[in-house]
């Protein structure tokens, strides 16, 4: 299964550097596509206390929470995506047009191109 392959892959990149954003935001979105929820549960909250920006990352953790009957936590974490969402989308500087809105495959000014499950 590929998911297996990519979650070695990102143990490897790991072991020396416990705390790459990337590489744990990818192995938990991994653990999800395997339906390995508490894993992916795990992993993703270290990835979000690193990139607490990251919507995606937000929305996996939402799913999960649903999934576990979590309902609190998971209306804090959509809350928290939704909010990271509309900051997006303000204005650089007061008067500055605001950033077009979000297509797929479009990335706002800091954000990297891998939002998509492994």
């Amino acid at each position: 299964m590929q998911a297996m392959g990519a979650m070695l892959e990102y143990r490897n990149v790991l072991r020396p550097e416990a705390d790459h954003p990337r590489a744990l935001r990818r192995l938990g979105f991994a653990h999800f596509q395997l339906g390995e929820m508490g894993q992916a549960f795990r992993v993703l909250l270290r990835a979000q206390a690193l990139e607490p920006s990251s919507v995606e990352v937000r929305i996996k953790l939402t799913t999960i929470c649903l999934v576990g009957g979590r309902a609190q936590e998971a209306r804090a974490q959509a809350e928290a995506a939704r909010a990271t969402q509309v900051y997006r989308r303000l204005p650089a500087r007061p008067g500055a047009p605001a950033p077009t809105a979000s297509r797929p495959g479009h990335r706002h000014h800091g954000e990297e191109a891998d939002g998509e499950d492994p």
